[in-house]
């Protein structure tokens, strides 16, 4: 027996019919408390936001906890692009666009995850060489660096720079992908006298909840990255 489709949101992820995302969007409300550093160095990687919550910010969990939330977000956006098929709210005759998305879902977006989680990886288990990613860094960033003494601090700056702007460049495309989604959603509403099926209003329904999350998710993100970059440029 199909459901009726005023089903809220809530009730679908209470009903475990879609990923429930609500207890994960409360952790990221959620400001970063780390143990207070032991040396002056390590409070390099400490961020005071008086704009946000007047709590400490320490870059090294952001950076691990965006790495996971890159993770979830894979999954969350292949079941976007999967929604959207199952739904049959777009057929085969109704243009590109939609299919084009779906694809750049899969080529940009989830790729672009993978890429910076690689990086990430790379960057504190086994980096190369520091001379290699110091010709990647901006002229400003290197005279940041040439001021530090020691390799092992300097590679510290290095993945601060790497790192910001790998996670800033993945969530942008995201943003980009799932705004340009999303109008193309809410522009192709099925009407209630349409032939669409209950289980296909439902998939709309669900894919349009996501792409929303998904969204404030990344919003949410680039704004904390916007206070790491104005504590340490």
């Amino acid at each position: 027996q199909s459901k009726p489709l005023n089903v809220s949101f809530d009730e679908k992820l209470q009903s475990n019919e879609i990923t429930p995302v609500s207890s994960e969007l409360e952790e990221l409300e959620k400001s970063y408390r780390p143990d207070m550093p032991d040396s002056e160095t390590e409070s390099e990687d400490f961020i005071f936001d008086n704009e946000q919550s007047n709590d400490l910010f320490y870059e090294k969990v952001f950076m691990k906890d965006c790495m996971e939330d890159f993770e979830k977000m894979k999954g969350r956006m292949s079941g976007v692009g999967n929604m959207i098929k199952n739904s049959r709210v777009f057929s085969p005759a109704s243009g590109s666009d939609i299919n084009d998305l779906i694809r750049e879902i899969d080529l940009k977006c989830i790729q672009s995850c993978d890429e910076t989680i690689n990086y990430y990886k790379e960057l504190t288990s086994y980096p190369r060489p520091l001379s290699y990613y110091l010709g990647r860094l901006k002229p400003e960033q290197l005279t940041r660096i040439d001021a530090v003494i020691g390799d092992e601090q300097k590679m510290e700056f290095t993945v601060r720079y790497e790192m910001r702007h790998a996670i800033m460049e993945t969530y942008t495309r995201i943003l980009t992908i799932f705004n340009r989604l999303l109008i193309i959603l809410k522009k192709n509403v099925p009407t209630e006298n349409s032939d669409l099926p209950a289980t296909g209003r439902r998939f709309y329904e669900d894919a349009v909840s996501a792409s929303e999350y998904i969204i404030k998710n990344c919003q949410k993100n680039l704004n904390k990255i916007k206070i790491w970059k104005s504590r340490y440029l």
